[in-house]
């Protein structure tokens, strides 16, 4: 017999075969659905919503005038415009989730610090509460822009309005009854107890900004930078005007109307209850969201504007002399108000590029900022010269701007 081959010696060729590394497929972990930010978003809201009509009253019922409400918000509107723009620069220094954390403690604070019932208690829970939900809308569209597809965007913005619908409708009603049965601490402490909630879910949903693979080191992060970047992109210029003439309605809709109510004569509650029954036309924004997807977002949202400056007009018409009437009129805004919600964002989301994600949603997060700023400052100085109602007057012309500018510039498809 011949030697065996030594090429096929079973001793020397075992070693080879055991030593053999087959490759394991990792499954990634599945991104978070729609329902997740949903969730969170209406936990949030109503934390928010259990004092969006006591806080006007708490502030009326310190200053006694208009005039000083209104400088009153031009104040704290303008310390919390520079807050906003300074996201950026914390973002840096903490992780996604730990910034949403703080946050979420920053609206606890400002409820103990609006339970003091005193001027200064006020203003800065009014500035902390400002700065803690811009924080929270901030990181919240960096993960859902980091979740969710573009072409699903229309979608989730509408199922997180429809869920965010019911906290808007109990909250206000809620937290002024409240308020006027059982005190001021009563109030903000169910608003501080549903921030607590929230917390707790946030960290069950585990959500993390941690990434595979992590960009290279960049150069800090300049607000003013930011700022120019932002208005060099005509696209992103467009977004943050649809979204600050919207807010304009909403965030006088809050001051104003419990105010309203007030000066009419009917109580506190009814102004609660006017601001619920507006918020009510939030559930119709699956509704609004599916006309938007088979319609355009253009004629949505244009239209919408027509319909927001209709119903302000017919409440300038009976605002001191008739509540119900102009009640009325603010609901029937609210309606066309609750569709720009809808798809109001859809132009940003689509917009925005990836990698400057960050930077240009903290400064397309100023629309609310300067809504809560620029209004009181043109109401201020109004209300020297003109009588109470003249407030909805110009409101609805501020709306007029806004159907005009998205029908002349915003593409009929994006």
């Amino acid at each position: 017999f011949e030697e065996p081959d030594p090429r096929f010696d079973t001793f020397r060729i075992a070693p080879v075969a055991v030593n053999v590394r087959y490759p394991i497929w990792l499954q990634a972990a599945p991104a978070p659905s729609g329902w997740v930010f949903a969730t969170l978003f209406a936990i949030e809201s109503l934390a928010r919503a259990l004092v969006s009509s006591v806080i006007p009253i708490q502030v009326y019922a310190i200053l006694k005038e208009a005039v000083l409400v209104s400088r009153f918000y031009v104040v704290v509107g303008l310390i919390g415009l520079t807050l906003t723009l300074s996201i950026p620069l914390i973002a840096r220094l903490m992780p996604r989730r730990y910034l949403y954390t703080l946050a979420v403690i920053g609206l606890i604070v400002a409820a103990i610090a609006f339970s003091t019932a005193t001027l200064a208690g006020t203003v800065g829970g009014v500035i902390l509460r400002t700065f803690s939900a811009a924080c929270l809308a901030v990181t919240l569209s960096l993960y859902i822009m980091d979740s969710i597809g573009k072409r699903q965007m229309v979608g989730v913005e509408s199922l997180r309005l429809f869920l965010a619908a019911a906290s808007w409708t109990v909250g206000p009603a809620l937290g002024v009854f409240l308020y006027d049965r059982y005190g001021i601490s009563v109030a903000f402490g169910v608003s501080a107890g549903v921030a607590a909630l929230l917390l707790i879910v946030f960290w069950y949903f585990r959500l993390s900004d941690d990434k595979a693979i992590s960009p290279g080191p960049t150069r800090p992060s300049n607000p003013l930078a930011n700022v120019r970047r932002f208005a060099a992109q005509p696209r992103l210029r467009l977004a943050w005007m649809i979204a600050f003439i919207r807010s304009c309605f909403w965030t006088s809709f809050y001051v104003w109307s419990p105010i309203l109510m007030i000066r009419s004569g009917v109580g506190e509650v009814w102004g609660g209850i006017v601001v619920s029954i507006g918020n009510v036309m939030l559930i119709g924004s699956v509704f609004w969201g599916r006309i938007g997807a088979r319609h355009g977002v253009k004629a949505v949202i244009q239209w919408a504007f027509a319909g927001i400056a209709a119903g302000l007009f017919f409440t300038s018409i009976f605002a001191g002399v008739h509540p119900l009437p102009a009640a009325v009129g603010l609901i029937f805004a609210s309606i066309f108000a609750s569709a720009i919600d809808a798809v109001g964002a859809v132009p940003f989301l689509r917009a925005v590029h990836a990698y400057e994600r960050p930077q240009m949603t903290s400064v397309y997060r100023t629309f609310l900022e300067c809504s809560e700023l620029i209004p009181p400052l043109i109401f201020s100085g109004l209300l020297l010269v003109a009588p109470f109602q003249s407030i909805f007057v110009v409101l609805g012309i501020i709306q007029v701007m806004g159907a005009l500018v998205v029908w002349r510039y915003l593409p009929a498809k994006i």
